[in-house]
């Protein structure tokens, strides 16, 4: 229970962090 507590932030931060990336990397290129 507790992995999955700490694994679903994780997974939901990965997704954001990699649209954001994603985002960055268009509007700059």
């Amino acid at each position: 229970m507790a992995i999955n507590m700490v694994k679903l932030p994780t997974q939901k931060q990965d997704l954001v962090l990699r649209v954001a990336k994603g985002h960055f990397a268009t509007s700059h290129s």
